[in-house]
């Protein structure tokens, strides 16, 4: 009994560490700074792990990978704007293709939703989100 109390528990702590966020319509500024999501912490957003990696008062920088055929939820952000560069893999949105060494840049306002087409590579990016 105390093995199956103490595998339980060492689960529980596992899934919490998997904490899931979801973005869906507006992503606010504080639904994602240091009080809602801390340095060094991993979250998975539609399929995706997201690990912020820098935040100051206007900028927060994250590191995201996308398996293969995932689809980041579509959502819009008010009051920053989201530049993304893409390391490895393809990054497909409504306004195309993109490839690595690109930048895609999402302005305030601005809904969108990502895809990684590959059937067997990630697409790993830098997200930075910028405000005034």
């Amino acid at each position: 009994m105390n093995s199956l109390v103490k595998k339980v528990s060492e689960l529980t702590k596992n899934i919490e560490k998997l904490e899931t966020m979801v973005f869906k319509d507006e992503v606010s500024w504080s639904s994602v700074d240091i009080d809602s999501w801390a340095i060094g912490e991993t979250k998975i957003i539609s399929g995706s792990t997201n690990t912020k990696i820098l935040e100051r008062d206007n900028i927060m920088i994250f590191e995201t990978k996308l398996p293969p055929l995932c689809v980041f939820a579509k959502h819009f952000h008010k009051f920053f704007n989201e530049n993304n560069f893409i390391i490895t893999g393809v990054y497909q949105d409504a306004d195309g293709i993109h490839g690595h060494g690109s930048w895609v840049t999402y302005l305030n306002g601005k809904v969108h939703k990502v895809f990684n087409p590959s059937p067997i590579e990630d697409l790993d990016l830098i997200v930075i989100f910028t405000r005034p």
